[in-house]
């Protein structure tokens, strides 16, 4: 019966349909943002960053309760101090902001947080790790000041979500890696150890690249101040 078989097709068709649909959106969002230089360098600075920081939140309970062998209480301590500097920061940085350029707040954010990484890589205690795993988490949150603030600026309004969608996905493709190497190489070697490693890559990869996606912005952004206003986007 043929029209039993179009109700049973039609939905499937729709939904192959849409699926082409997304595809083919997506496969543009790659495509505008492969040609936007200062985003594509943010996307992957923003996955060497994140790359390390889950690497440490995976690996977090393994070092507060077995490297340092930490009573289970010092966990819940812990996440308790990290969301209460969390409140703090959110009425610190509309402050500091008003002293001192999204740039410089964000290669501050970046420097603590690589600081925090190589000392945690041979921190000897908890109140030790305690305090720089705070600063790691301050100063993720410092540099995506500039993270979030900059990329909205050089992104054309009507490819804002193609482009989004793309770059969020390449910073979630972190995820998975860091919770498989910290479950491999975490497990064979040592959590902390690991993190001493990742924080030195990091390190490297971010003195390269953090000064260049700057300038990428800082170039863009003086171009598009130099068109006349009906040709900006």
């Amino acid at each position: 019966n043929m029209e039993l078989l179009a109700m049973a097709l039609g939905p499937a068709l729709a939904t192959l349909a849409a699926a082409r649909a997304t595809l083919r959106e997506l496969g543009l969002g790659w495509k505008l943002m492969a040609g936007n230089r200062p985003v594509l360098l943010l996307g992957f600075l923003n996955f060497g960053i994140n790359l390390v920081v889950a690497s440490v939140l995976s690996a977090n309970a393994a070092l507060v309760t077995g490297v340092f062998a930490a009573p289970d209480w010092s966990f819940a301590l812990l996440n308790t101090c990290v969301g209460v500097v969390g409140l703090v920061n959110l009425l610190v940085i509309p402050l500091v902001l008003k002293r001192f350029e999204v740039s410089l707040l964000g290669a501050l954010g970046f420097a603590v947080l690589c600081a925090a990484l190589l000392l945690i890589g041979i921190a000897g205690s908890f109140p030790v790790y305690a305090v720089l795993f705070i600063a790691v988490l301050t100063g993720t949150a410092y540099y995506n000041v500039f993270n979030r603030t900059q990329r909205v600026k050089v992104i054309p309004r009507e490819h804002l979500g193609k482009v989004m969608g793309p770059f969020y996905l390449l910073n979630l493709l972190s995820y998975p890696i860091a919770g498989l190497l910290v479950g491999s190489v975490g497990a064979t070697y040592g959590p902390q150890r690991l993190v001493g490693v990742l924080a030195v890559v990091l390190s490297v990869f971010g003195a390269v690249l953090l000064p260049l996606t700057m300038r990428s912005f800082r170039r863009t952004l003086t171009d598009r101040e130099r068109l006349p206003v009906g040709v900006q986007s």
